[in-house]
């Protein structure tokens, strides 16, 4: 897998060809759950199972290693079983994020993930006000059995003003459960802007940060690079010095189909059979974005660019 990134790297860097490494598919936008910060549009057209299929193939063609399903929630599609066996016989590296709630009963078709993504916000308390009653104890119970399937699984803590003080505790829950655990600052993405949460207690947060930046140092419990933790601490302000990568080495496909630079740039174009690499060609420059605080796209952009410890903290990510 790292030969096959590196390839593809060198090919844009002298060849300056778009090699979308990563690739992140919203394949639905339906959702069991209303979060109350969710600001996803409640649009419900999807790609078939054998225009997802004919997509791929295309992006392996392309240079893509890694495929990750997202939504709404993708364990609501049918077809998710076959188009994750499908992802692997491609060879990539396959990834899923759920609320986890589906889990139990989609096993058989989830059980050749790579990696399993549980978004959890907090505390039962924190967690449940934020995704419904009930939701923390159904999340554990999907995560207790996609364990017992050998799936490797983390969570994603979303950092607002109620779970703030929590994270140290949430980091000891991921540990007793014997999975990782990675942390997101709450966003809100509406009607095309980017609205970041603005903590009440700023020294809180950075007290916190700090912190994890300590446990990160003494454990790999948590998944999040120190380079990407590191950047916490200039929460809100620009965050990169190396310019963003989306579109160049990964890019955000929605469920109709839009093929995006990333989420929050929907400036894209509808994907087309054996059109990808004229799309890949005309989708825009993020080289004068400063980047964002999402943190899947941070690790992409500090990954792609070669940061030393980003690259190993991939490789223990992949490796364990």
């Amino acid at each position: 897998m790292y030969f096959r990134v590196l390839k593809g790297i060198i090919k844009h860097k002298f060849l300056r060809k778009r090699v979308p490494l990563r690739v992140t598919h919203e394949v639905t936008m339906r959702c069991n759950l209303r979060c109350t910060y969710c600001e996803h549009e409640k649009h419900f057209e999807e790609l078939s199972t054998d225009e997802i299929k004919y997509m791929m193939n295309e992006f392996k063609e392309n240079g893509c290693v890694s495929w990750g399903f997202t939504g709404g929630e993708p364990l609501l599609r049918k077809d998710i079983g076959k188009l994750i066996n499908y992802s692997k016989k491609l060879g990539f590296f396959t990834n899923l994020q759920s609320n986890g709630i589906l889990i139990p009963a989609k096993i058989n078709e989830i059980k050749n993930l790579d990696l399993l993504g549980i978004s959890i916000d907090g505390p039962e308390k924190i967690n449940d006000k934020y995704k419904g009653r009930g939701h923390f104890k159904e999340a554990i119970r999907g995560i207790k059995v996609a364990k017992s399937r050998k799936i490797k699984v983390f969570v994603t803590v979303v950092i607002t003003d109620d779970s703030l003080k929590y994270l140290l505790d949430m980091v000891e829950f991921a540990k007793k459960l014997g999975i990782q655990i990675d942390f997101q600052p709450k966003y809100i993405f509406k009607k095309g802007q980017l609205i970041y949460n603005d903590f009440k207690d700023k020294d809180l947060f950075l007290k916190n940060i700090e912190q994890l930046i300590e446990l990160r140092k003494k454990t790999n419990i948590i998944m999040s690079s120190l380079p990407y933790l590191e950047s916490l601490k200039r929460y809100p302000n620009a965050l990169l010095d190396i310019g963003c990568l989306a579109g160049k080495y990964y890019c955000y496909i929605t469920s109709s189909g839009i093929i995006n630079p990333c989420f929050f740039k929907r400036i894209g174009y509808k994907y087309k059979k054996g059109k990808l690499t004229e799309i890949l060609k005309k989708l825009p420059s993020m080289n004068k974005c400063s980047g964002c605080f999402l943190n899947c796209y941070t690790e992409y952009n500090l990954l792609f660019s070669l940061n030393f410890r980003a690259c190993l903290n991939a490789m223990e990510v992949v490796k364990n």
